[in-house]
């Protein structure tokens, strides 16, 4: 019996059926997924957040390298939260460190606040959820956080944190 032998970089054309080793697409369009990295954590320490500036809620991040410089990374947060204080309108909000060149605000969402409350010392358990995509232009490894600010003194105890980052290829 004699086998034939097929050169397929020559005279194969048009798609390759999934049922015989193909995707079954004939070509791939801008947008795909490249890569994620995500950190989900569930009872971290409880962090004092002072009035005025941003500050870090907690150690928790998440990092990823782009593969490319035209490439977009859609970042999301989900919190579970519990704060207490006085005063303690505050929000949340992911911060951006590229190449350790120092952390900034993706999306400037000072004018957005949680919670609102009197002078009276309160306790307020929650869930905020949070997505953007930006362009970072880079191929430097960046990383993320989650930041808050608040009109008070309060402590946020994050009962748990997901963080996830996803490059989208261009």
């Amino acid at each position: 019996m004699a086998i034939d032998k097929i050169d397929v970089t020559k005279g194969i054309t048009g798609i390759l059926p999934v049922a015989n080793g193909g995707t079954g697409a004939s070509s791939f369009s801008s947008g795909k997924i490249l890569q994620v990295a995500t950190n989900a954590v569930a009872d971290t320490t409880a962090d004092t957040i002072s009035s005025g500036s941003w500050e870090a809620c907690g150690s928790i991040s998440v990092a990823l390298t782009p593969s490319a410089t035209s490439s977009k990374i859609n970042v999301s947060a989900s919190v579970h939260y519990l704060i207490s204080g006085t005063n303690i309108g505050f929000s949340l909000n992911i911060y951006k460190d590229i190449g350790g060149g120092g952390y900034s605000q993706i999306r400037d969402l000072n004018s957005f606040r949680i919670s609102d409350s009197s002078y009276t010392e309160q306790q307020r358990l929650g869930f905020w959820s949070y997505s953007t995509t930006f362009s970072p232009s880079t191929t430097s490894e960046v990383t993320f956080k989650l930041y808050g600010i608040t009109g008070g003194s309060a402590v946020i105890d994050l009962k748990t944190l997901d963080l996830t980052a996803m490059e989208i290829g261009a």
